[in-house]
């Protein structure tokens, strides 16, 4: 057994949980590595719940740092952004793969751009199960490779770029039109998979909840930043005309265009708090029977 994950929403929970996996592990003779056990808590490294320790067969564990990373099937999360985390290590094995090519003698330029054509995308579609690439991260690998390609088929540095990628140049992949094409699968995947379906919508709920903005994130992404997985792919499907929103459409609320968040700039933690409140929309906040405003924050 191995690569185990127990989440919880809180520590009473977590601990529960943590119980109930130790008492398998005693039933069945099983000894967990101490060592390769860890902790991720999403609050900041102030935050008063962060001194709490857990214990797990005897031992005491306490939380990783808030930017610390984790290394879990090969991508990395932290309390702090796991997304970062992810696209800071893809940008890191990179440059040590091509790196380590370049450095590499006897091999030429064909084998070079072959060998980089099967591990760098490979690395980068394995990487979006956690994360999305920007255009920045995405101009650095791309160069990377051209870097490297441009060296073993040895050709002037001032070689413009798009002649490498060309067809009648070198024809090197572009990581661009992969990342694109992986996400947007990735997101009609998860919408049509019953086993992904709700924590989909859930993602793409909360995604409205931060901005107060109850549009659809997945059909209209242009009122969204492009900050998170699903409006970069939805706005990437949007580009191309590939609708893939579910119809009729769950995240779309009634009077979504007087959204508070679409009228008056708002912070994610008020926009939490006009949730709880159930304000959603301008019309939420009007007194009945009169012109006046409810005050609010």
């Amino acid at each position: 057994m191995d690569d185990l994950a127990i989440m919880g929403n809180n520590h009473i929970t977590l601990q529960k949980n943590i119980n109930i996996f130790a008492n398998f592990l005693e039933t069945n003779g099983i000894k967990c590595n101490a060592e390769k056990t860890k902790i991720i808590f999403t609050g900041t490294n102030k935050h008063p719940n962060r001194k709490i320790t857990f214990k797990l067969a005897r031992t005491d564990f306490s939380t990783l740092d808030y930017n610390q990373s984790l290394r879990y099937l090969g991508c990395y999360f932290s309390g702090a952004n796991s997304n970062q985390a992810t696209t800071k290590q893809l940008i890191s094995n990179t440059t040590e793969i091509t790196n380590s090519l370049a450095q590499t003698k006897g091999w030429n330029g064909p084998i070079i751009k072959q060998i980089s054509h099967w591990i760098i995308p490979a690395k980068t579609e394995y990487a979006l199960n956690t994360t999305f690439l920007n255009k920045s991260n995405l101009s650095k690998i791309q160069k990377q490779i051209n870097k490297l390609c441009k060296n073993k088929f040895r050709l002037e540095r001032t070689t413009p770029y798009p002649l490498i990628l060309s067809p009648l140049g070198l024809n090197i992949i572009s990581l661009e039109d992969r990342h694109d094409i992986i996400l947007v699968k990735l997101l009609i995947t998860r919408l049509n998979n019953p086993l992904t379906q709700k924590t989909t919508l859930s993602e793409a709920k909360s995604i409205q909840l931060i901005n107060a903005i109850w549009k659809c994130p997945i059909h209209q992404p242009q009122f969204f930043k492009p900050n998170n997985w699903i409006s970069t792919a939805a706005t990437i499907a949007k580009k191309y005309h590939i609708h893939i929103c579910p119809s009729p459409c769950p995240l779309e609320i009634p009077d979504s265009n007087l959204s508070i968040g679409l009228h008056t700039l708002i912070t994610p933690d008020n926009a939490r708090k006009s949730n709880l409140l159930n304000i959603k929309t301008i019309k939420d906040i009007l007194i009945k029977d009169s012109s006046s405003k409810l005050e609010w924050f």
